[in-house]
């Protein structure tokens, strides 16, 4: 994908992106890994003759004839040279001129050879772990397997009536791209940029330019100067990006942060109207048993907040209601400047869950703010907060900063 070589000494690749969601990509892992057993499990296919006797082989030969990528005169050698493995991938790829719905889901498992395998792993590794902390597990699965079909359609209607099938992973996490491109346009993409033997550096780029470059750049330039035989799934990448931004943009605002320790039907919610206070009652509290000293006093000081975030995650209500602010504000802060955002709000959002609508919450109102900008998509729930700090702001700082977050362009 992005990743190019001129004359073997010019590479361009990404190798991570930041912030990323502390979670466990549970789902994205397994992708990957269902991808490489396919492909490991399908090598000895590739060494396998293909049995000349197939029908299936003539017909493959038959595809190659008529898309003028075989001589006639040639077939007969060309037998074998053709393995088991191409004749699977003719047969379970994705065909425009012989569709299958089953084809549109095993297209997607399937790959043309190790570098077409490792580039889709490597871009799926480095972007779908923000999503699936989005959008959950559950979500994200239907996410990547939707934009995929929406890829497959994508192909088809680029290369209607083509008998060579397409196959490869790309499609749905281009969905992927377009998603982040959506949802997380502040965040950063780290290049490692090879111009032998006078560059070899990573430099860190804008997630959006380095994805609309990929678009653009690499895939409808080609396409518009190229055609939809070229060799490469234009038409799924194209498809499957604009599905992916498409599916964003109509989710919208929807926010899932996942606290850590806690499971998926314990997930913390903030809708695209996200009144946090007003939409959700304090929680009743159980009688505080007495203790020798608070158990938020345990919370530690660590450099970027995750260990004072587990204790705050283990607390009742009553001991979130009852701790001084300023302790939850020094976590929020150490959370942020080490890139935690997702962690960041999952603080937040339980604070003004269960501490209520006082005007003494405002600065937490406003970090909680930052951090959803920073996190990309969350522009509706940033502007909401920011009016709760306008309705009983505390001093004319506070109402000029809520101000801008309202009334940015």
């Amino acid at each position: 994908m992005i990743a190019k070589h001129i004359a073997g000494v010019v590479m361009i690749i990404p190798v991570g992106d930041s912030p990323n969601a502390r979670i466990t990509p549970v789902v994205t892992y397994a992708l990957i890994a269902v991808n490489v057993l396919i492909f490991l499990l399908s090598l000895p296919l590739m060494g396998q003759v293909a049995d000349p006797n197939s029908p299936l082989l003539h017909e493959y030969l038959d595809a190659l004839i008529a898309q003028g990528r075989l001589a006639p005169d040639a077939a007969a050698a060309a037998m074998s040279q053709v393995s088991s493995y191409d004749l699977m991938v003719f047969s379970r790829g994705l065909r425009p001129s012989s569709l299958s719905l089953l084809d549109f889901m095993t297209a997607m498992f399937l790959h043309g050879g190790w570098m077409h395998l490792l580039g889709n792993m490597l871009f799926l590794w480095i972007f779908a772990d923000n999503l699936e902390a989005r959008l959950g597990r559950g979500g994200f699965l239907a996410f990547y397997l939707i934009t995929g079909i929406a890829a497959g359609v994508g192909d088809v209607v680029l290369r209607w009536g083509s008998p060579i099938p397409s196959v490869g992973a790309s499609g749905a996490i281009s969905g992927v791209l377009g998603g982040y491109f959506i949802w997380f346009p502040r965040n950063r993409v780290r290049l490692f940029v090879l111009f032998f033997p006078f560059i070899m550096r990573t430099i860190n780029v804008g997630a959006r330019w380095v994805l609309g470059f990929y678009l653009i750049v690499q895939n409808i330039f080609p396409w518009l100067l190229t055609g939809s035989e070229a060799g490469v799934s234009y038409g799924a990448h194209i498809g499957g990006f604009f599905a992916g931004a498409a599916a964003a943009m109509l989710l919208g605002g929807r926010l899932q942060i996942r606290a850590p320790g806690r499971s998926e039907h314990e997930s913390l919610h903030a809708e695209d109207n996200m009144s946090i206070e007003e939409s959700r009652p304090v929680a009743e509290f159980q009688p505080k048993q007495p203790e020798r000293s608070p158990r938020w006093e345990s919370m530690a000081t660590d450099s970027d907040g995750g260990d004072a975030l587990r204790v705050f995650m283990a607390l009742s209500d009553a001991e979130v209601s009852s701790m001084p602010l300023s302790r939850i504000e020094a976590t929020g802060r150490q959370l942020t400047h080490a890139a935690r955002l997702q962690d960041a709000a999952v603080l937040y959002e339980r604070t003004l869950r269960v501490r209520g609508t006082g005007a003494d919450l405002n600065n937490l109102r406003l970090a909680f703010a930052l951090v959803l900008r920073r996190m990309g998509g969350f522009e509706p729930q940033s502007r909401a907060l920011a009016q709760q700090v306008l309705a009983a702001p505390r001093s004319e700082e506070e109402s000029k900063i809520a101000h801008a977050f309202v009334f940015r362009n």
